[in-house]
Formats: structure tokens, sequence, C-alpha cells
């Protein structure tokens, strides 16, 4: 081994100064954790689970209640005819419930819930406030639940009224309505609370969903409940009448004190530990710092613009010496790079400026600008109107936002531009967009529509016909992604079949003062450049006529400039 290198030093150096007397602190503290927490949990598992057994028992006594019950509700169901039946009817049947409740003492109401009205009785020893909260928040839930979810087949439920946590249980009358009843969590709980667990601090329910039925712990936010849990050892028990879960966390101050005194014997060690720990910075500072604050020395040098090489010191580690030779040799090839990097960006910045060509055409505005004038010296100034704002609202879109909009805007920006150029050449198109309310917000090239939208205008002027224009935006499933899918179609005369050939080919290069062909070789570039190989563009033509322009784009940019 080579006594020189930087790595065989520091392993050496840790092992022969720290690694015992950490291997020691570490194992000796985790053996103790490990085998103490387990013998609490088992000890604590010992006692919890005869209680989760009662708690088992009596809400199978109340399943059972809930489901031979019966009621007689044919006067309830008439009581505008005889209102006096009606109430007769309900006074029996708070009469019923009141003398249930006598052998169901932990049962802290039992309810009606018949023709969306809420009748219930409470418990004589339970504050009526608390049980009327209670009914609301029942009354609530039966109002908002699907008829045909099944309420007894479900089991115990949970419910949360202002909180406090209840478990109900309800069942479906064959006359309509809901019968059930609902009781306080905590009075499940509180033979488990008064079994003087040692380090015993909560003792709670989870229900189905990993709600934990206690206000203090937060599970809609995985972040605050983690926070609440700290410092606590949880033990559970599962119930096997209802889908909850009895949980009991013990405190760990508590638990782990028989530890403290094992630390407090190890302290000692540690403190001779730091003091080799001292010793081994210096080794450190003096073998692996100082080289490594030459280096930055040289590094800020760089950055500066000073490539000086590093000079080389046969004293330094065998490591330092390799680091020091690479950076020499990337010193040269600096200038290199640098070349490279400024052609790439002369790449972007020339495919950038011919999008703000194609953005900012003279002749369009011009042509809007003279449109505005003829308006104006024909007093038509509905249409003045109507093309300066159009006209603004075409600049504010083109100088204002950057690489990428959504759909919808882009979708507004064609709708606006089709409406200049119907106010420009006195021509009514008829135009529909099509897309998926899950389009909307996804992103797309800024004008990669309105490009072939401007192109199935242009070429439709002078025909006999209206021109339609039809855009569709859908998410299609391709490759095993999800891929966002653009449709321009139009009804007019289509692609030769010579321009076909030429759109569609690897490589499109367009003629001289080819406006189609401009736009086509911008979006590619685009495309190309923001999508790499990504993004694909065919032209066809419809089969009962017209144009037809489809692209399909990836949800996620991949191209040079995705950043």
């Amino acid at each position: 081994m080579n006594v020189r290198s930087l790595r065989s030093r520091m392993m050496l150096w840790a092992f022969m100064l720290l690694l015992p007397i950490l291997l020691l602190f570490l194992l000796s503290n985790r053996i103790a954790i490990r085998s103490l927490r387990d013998q609490v949990q088992a000890n604590v598992q010992r006692v919890i689970t005869p209680f989760a057994r009662e708690i088992d028992v009596k809400l199978e006594n109340i399943r059972r209640y809930i489901a031979s019950k019966r009621l007689d509700l044919s006067a309830l169901k008439a009581r505008r005819a005889n209102e006096m039946d009606a109430l007769k009817a309900i006074r029996d049947i708070g009469d019923g419930f009141a003398a249930d409740l006598t052998v169901y003492a932990q049962i802290d109401a039992i309810f009606l819930y018949f023709q969306d009205e809420m009748w219930f009785v409470q418990n004589y020893n339970r504050s009526y406030a608390s049980q009327r909260k209670a009914a609301q928040a029942m009354e609530a839930y039966l109002r908002v639940r699907e008829p045909s979810a099944p309420l007894f087949q479900t089991g115990f439920q949970s419910l949360e009224a202002e909180g406090t946590y209840y478990l109900f249980l309800a069942i479906d009358l064959p006359e309509g309505g809901v019968l059930g009843c609902w009781f306080n969590a905590d009075t499940l709980l509180a033979p488990v609370r008064d079994s003087k667990l040692d380090g015993l601090s909560q003792a709670m329910l989870v229900d189905r969903t990993g709600r934990w039925m206690n206000a203090a712990f937060d599970t809609r936010s995985a972040r605050r409940l983690n926070e609440a849990l700290a410092g606590y050892l949880s033990v559970t028990e599962q119930l096997t009448s209802g889908a909850f879960t009895l949980t009991a966390l013990l405190d760990e101050r508590v638990v782990y004190a028989p530890l403290r005194q094992l630390n407090d014997g190890l302290l000692l060690s540690l403190a001779c530990a730091l003091v080799l720990f001292i010793v081994y910075i210096g080794f450190v500072r003096q073998s692996i710092i100082k080289p490594l604050n030459r280096l930055a020395h040289f590094i800020r040098g760089i950055k500066t613009g000073d490539f000086q090489p590093i000079p080389i010191r046969g004293k330094d580690a065998v490591e330092i010496l390799d680091v020091y030779q690479a950076i020499n040799k990337m010193i040269m090839e600096v200038e290199t790079l640098k070349i490279r990097v400024y052609e790439e960006k002369l790449a972007q910045h020339s495919t950038r400026m011919q999008m703000f060509q194609l953005q900012l055409r003279p002749h369009f505005f011009l042509n809007a600008l003279n449109a505005i004038l003829g308006f104006a010296r024909a007093n038509e100034y509905a249409s003045l109107q109507r093309m300066t704002l159009s006209l603004a609202a075409h600049c504010r879109y083109i100088l204002y936002n950057n690489w990428f909009v959504s759909v919808e805007e882009e979708l507004e920006y064609t709708q606006n531009f089709i409406d200049m150029q119907s106010l420009q050449h006195d021509t009514r198109y008829k135009y529909s967009a099509d897309a998926d309310a899950d389009t909307l917000e996804r992103e797309l090239p800024i004008l990669s529509i309105q490009i072939f939208v401007e192109n199935a205008l242009k070429h439709s002027r002078g025909s006999a016909t209206d021109l339609t224009i039809r855009v569709t935006v859908r998410l299609l499933q391709r490759e095993g992604e999800k891929r966002l899918y653009v449709c321009v179609d139009d009804s007019g005369a289509g692609f030769s079949e010579t321009m076909l050939r030429r759109l569609n080919g690897a490589k499109f290069e367009p003629d001289a003062g080819e406006d189609q062909g401009v736009g086509v070789e911008n979006i590619r570039n685009r495309l190309a450049l923001l999508y790499t190989e990504q993004a694909l563009i065919t032209f066809s033509n419809n089969s009962c006529g017209g144009a037809r322009v489809e692209m399909t784009l990836p949800l996620e940019r991949k191209g040079t400039l995705a950043a």
C-alpha cells in the first residue's frame, strides 16, 4: 500500500484513532435502544391487547343491537295527513331509544334520519350541547352521502364534530331513512388511559383512512404529523370488529430513561475520542486542506481569466497530483471549449431571431395600420375600434410572451388573429376550436397553431367559397407516455402533391419568397431546439377536401433550451 496515497493515509488514521471508540459507542447504544424498544413494545402490546378485545366486544354488542332494531315508521310517513299520530310515533320511538340507552350505556345517542329530518335521543349523562353538535355533523354526512353506499355493511365509521371524534354505526331502513347511533371514541379508550402504563402519553383510534382520531395529530399534513409524533414510541393493535387501530403513544424520555446512565458512562470515551480527533484534524489540514487551498487559489484565477497552470510539487499526495494534472490539461482545452460554446449560442440565437423575424413582420403591421387608416377615412368607427384593440392584443401577445404559452392563450390569440383578418379583408371566416379541458393549461411553443391557421387563410383568398378552419387539441397516449396532439383542418384547396412531398421530407427548405415555407421552417427549427427529436409534424389532405396539419408534442421538453 502506497503510504503517500491520500486515501491510504485517511483510512489508516481513522482506523487507528476513531473507529474503535465510535464503533463501541454506536453499537452499544444501538443494541441497548433496540433491545429496550422491543421489550417496551412487547410489554405494552400485552397490556393493550385485552383492552382491544374488550373494545371489540362493545362494538359487536352495538352492531347486533343496530342490526336487530325494528321500527314502525308508517305514522311518520303519513304525518302530513295526521300530525298528532306522527308526534305520538316520534314520542314512542324516543321512549324506546331511551330504554335501550339504559342497557347500552356506552352509546352517546341513538338517532333516526327520516325524510330529511334528524331525531336523536341522548344518554342522560351526556352533554346536550356536545350531542347536538354530533347530530349536526351526522345529519350533514347523511345529506351528502351516495344513496347507493351501504352504511351497515361498511361497519363503524368515524365522525368529527368541532374537534371531538365519534364512532357511528347506521343501517338503511326498508321504509326509507337511516337508523343508527354514535358514541365518543374517547369513552372506549378510558380503560387504556387508566392502566397506568409507564410513559403512556396518548391513546387513540386510527380509522380506515389513516386519520388519527385526535385533534393534536393532523394527518392532512405529513410534516405536521411527524412533528407531533416526535419523541413518542408508537404501539398499535388492530381491532377485529371494526376498521380501526388502537394506538398508544409512549413518551420516549420515560421509556429510554435507563439509557441515560449508559450514555453518561460513554461520555468519557467520547471526550478521549475528541482529543484524538483534534490530532487527526491537524493531519488532515496538512495533507488535504493546504493542497486544496492551493487548488482553490488557481481556480479563482481561472474564473478571472488567468489561465496559469498549477505548479506540481512532489511532496503532495498522489490524488492531489492527479487533480493538478487534470486541471492543467483542462486549462489547455478551455479555449477550444469556449469556441464550441460560442458557436452553440450563435446557433440558438440565430433560431430565436428567426422566430422574432416571423413574429414581427413589417408588412403585417403595415397592412393592419392601412386597414385602421381606411376605417378612419370611411368613418367606420366600430371597425376602427375593433381593429385597434385586436392589433394591441396581437402586439402584447408576441412581445410579452417568451418561448412557451398555454394552449388556451394560443387559441385565444388565434381567434384574435382571425378577427383581424376578417376585418382587414372584409371576409367572414368560419373558425372553431375544440380543446379538451385537461389540455388548456398545457404548454406549447408560441405561434405554433397561428402559423398554420395563417397559411390556411393566406392560400384561401380569392376562393369562391367561405373558408372553414377547425383546430383540435387532445391528449394522446403514444409510446407509453402522454403527448399533446394538435390538428389544424381547413376546407380550402389543400396541398399539392409536390408540396406534400416537400413538407413531409426529412429536411424542408422553402423557396425564396415563400411565406408558407418560412413558417414551416421556423416552427420545425424551434421544435427541434426545444424538443430535439420528440416532436412530430405531418401534412396531409382531408378525404373531403382541404389541408390538414397534425403536430404531436411531448409534455416534457427535452431540447437544449428545455431548462
